[in-house]
């Protein structure tokens, strides 16, 4: 208990939080507009105790999965289409014909 520090918490509503070490985590939360919903992912900035957005999934993800070192990388969209999050950008994975 003498090393804890309290965390700040993603925005809500937050759907996933992942700490790989105390300065540095990931999170996923639901945008929520009045008919639909975004994932933003978001970053932990310790030195400022806080979350920033770092980037949003396109539209018609329903589902963020993690790769191998639990980055969340990968969106399957309401079409079981898979996307993947490279270089800034979202390229199509797999695609549902």
């Amino acid at each position: 208990g003498k090393t804890w520090r309290e965390a700040d918490t993603p925005p809500y509503v937050f759907n996933d939080v992942y700490f790989d070490t105390p300065q540095s985590g990931l999170a996923t939360r639901y945008a929520m507009g009045a008919f639909s919903s975004t994932i933003e992912f978001m970053t932990y900035d310790a030195a400022a105790n806080t979350w920033k957005k770092t980037h949003e999934a396109p539209a018609g993800c329903v589902r963020v999965l993690r790769d191998a070192d639990n980055r969340q990388r990968w969106c399957v969209t309401s079409g079981s289409s898979i996307l993947n999050y490279e270089a800034g950008k979202w390229l199509a994975e797999f695609a549902v014909n």
